[in-house]
């Protein structure tokens, strides 16, 4: 039985335009992983960036907060050294004394007082610091989540083997609907012997 060069000539044509597609099918595919990938790097150079941006911004804020703590005990110092000085200075204008008694008291009480304004600010100041290395903690994650966010959704992109076995097996399938029939036995048979 012949078979007609037309029918020939379409399976080829229907051959190659399914080649075609395959590539440009792949082609797409590839470029999409591509564009994803882009767009995921993208994302996480801004989150990078933003990070960078939040952590300068903590450590001018813990600075700032150090300047301000030695300003605040400076002051503070400076403020009981002279209650302290005028307290002195009264107690022993009354005549009284300053070394034990009433007057070593008083001194006494505005020393403590002191000490414990400068416990109150030092303690205020670790609570600051606290703060601000848990902010940073939390930068970091948040980051880090944003970083695994914009990766979790990249696919691996279309395999070439894929493409080729699916080739090959089209080609496969081509031959056999072109190349064998059945004979009026039902057996299969090579179109091409004789």
């Amino acid at each position: 039985m012949a078979i007609p060069d037309g029918y020939l000539m379409l399976q080829a044509v229907s051959f190659g335009t399914s080649l075609i597609s395959n590539y440009e099918d792949y082609s797409d595919q590839v470029a999409q992983t591509y564009a994803q990938r882009d767009a995921a790097y993208r994302q996480v150079a801004l989150n990078q960036n933003l990070y960078f941006s939040s952590q300068l911004h903590l450590n001018e804020l813990e600075i700032l907060e150090t300047k301000k703590h030695h300003l605040d005990k400076f002051a503070l110092f400076k403020f009981a050294r002279k209650t302290r000085a005028a307290e002195i200075a009264l107690v022993e204008s009354a005549g009284g004394d300053t070394g034990s008694g009433t007057g070593a008291s008083r001194v006494n009480n505005i020393t403590r007082q002191a000490l414990h304004a400068q416990f109150r600010k030092d303690l205020n100041f670790d609570i600051a610091l606290r703060d601000l290395a848990n902010r940073r903690a939390n930068v970091t994650a948040e980051t880090l989540s944003k970083n695994n966010q914009a990766f979790s959704g990249l696919s691996t992109g279309p395999s070439a083997t894929g493409l080729v076995l699916n080739n090959a097996g089209l080609a496969i399938d081509k031959f056999a609907e072109v190349g064998y029939s059945t004979n009026d036995e039902g057996k299969i048979v090579s179109r091409w012997s004789a």
